[in-house]
């Protein structure tokens, strides 16, 4: 491959995308390709925000030798930018119109968003194919490479130590529901069954949705303090089963063989909803009986789940072997 750029400028508003980014800059200094975050300082409202993290930010930077600049530097320059979705392409002046714009998906957030940017930008990285088209966002700018964040490896020994967790224990992950959500469901009865089990729980939320009460923080809980690796991808990986309430979680849990049970409370349709029509998911509404609950984990501890795994990930999502970064370094340095 004959290398034709220098540089990659990323658009940082928050530190989630880190998960995103980060792959992306260990392949492109490979070929030693400078790569260059522009931020955001001024975001205050997200508990997210580059300030609040600038300690770990400026760690982050000098370990993958990556230079931060302020957003407004990245006007008048001649390499592509790399963005989150939407974010920044309203603040970027017109003399970066001649810069090729790079949009990479988040989660779920493009099903709502595409329409509004896909005007904006000159390629679309997208989730995948069957998802584009299930949700509409189809485009000639479209592009379906995967997915940056899992082009890491993940060593379930080094996990357990980072968060001191015994690897000889069983763990259920769960991904405490949103603030606005958690009146419609008991969760002291599921965490009932799952210690019956003999499944140590390890909680997951995020900054914005504290968890006030002890007795729902499970045996071990933790917010968004681990960037990149990102914490939901590392607690996934050592997880034996994950109980989630309607997030796209299930995407991680799809690429990270990790069986789940989800809860219907969201007021709205679950994202990602057809990946839960395989064996490795099964569904509950907000009521349930415990017997029912504790038949389902069995099943999904129990049953060897790979065949389906395999097939959701051909037939919706893509292959484990796929590399997002290589695949998108070839494609941009071409």
């Amino acid at each position: 491959m004959q290398k034709k750029i220098m540089e990659l400028d990323f658009i940082l508003y928050e530190m989630t995308a880190l998960r995103y980014f980060i792959p992306i800059v260990i392949q492109a200094q490979k070929i030693d390709i400078r790569c260059n975050f522009f931020c955001n300082w001024s975001v205050k409202k997200k508990y997210t925000n580059l300030k609040r993290y600038r300690k770990e930010l400026n760690e982050i930077s000098k370990k993958y030798n990556i230079q931060l600049f302020f957003l407004n530097e990245i006007s008048n320059r001649n390499f592509p930018i790399i963005t989150i979705e939407d974010v920044g392409l309203d603040d970027l002046e017109l003399s970066t119109k001649r810069q090729k714009l790079c949009s990479l998906y988040y989660a779920g957030d493009f099903i709502r968003l595409y329409k509004k940017y896909i005007d904006k930008v000159d390629h679309c990285f997208l989730i995948s194919e069957f998802f584009a088209n299930y949700y509409g966002c189809l485009s000639s700018k479209n592009l379906y490479f995967g997915s940056p964040k899992f082009d890491i490896k993940l060593d379930r020994k080094l996990i357990c130590k980072k968060y001191n967790l015994n690897e000889e224990n069983s763990y259920a992950l769960v991904f405490f529901p949103r603030i606005r959500d958690r009146n419609k469901i008991n969760i002291n009865k599921i965490y009932s069954v799952l210690r019956e089990l003999n499944l140590k729980i390890i909680v997951k939320t995020r900054g914005k949705d504290p968890i006030l009460y002890p007795i729902n923080k499970g045996d071990f809980c933790f917010v968004d303090d681990s960037w990149f690796p990102h914490i939901s991808l590392e607690l996934i990986e050592i997880s034996n089963i994950v109980i989630n309430f309607g997030s796209a979680a299930i995407e991680e849990c799809v690429m990270l063989d990790t069986p789940i049970i989800d809860f219907n409370i969201k007021p709205f349709q679950k994202i990602f909803k057809t990946l839960y029509e395989f064996d490795f998911a099964v569904n509950f509404e907000s009521t349930f009986s415990k017997i029912d609950l504790s038949n389902a984990i069995d099943f999904l501890l129990k049953n060897n789940l790979s065949d389906e795994f395999a097939q959701a990930r051909k037939k919706q999502l893509f292959s484990k072997k796929s590399t997002f970064s290589a695949k998108f370094i070839d494609f941009i340095a071409a």
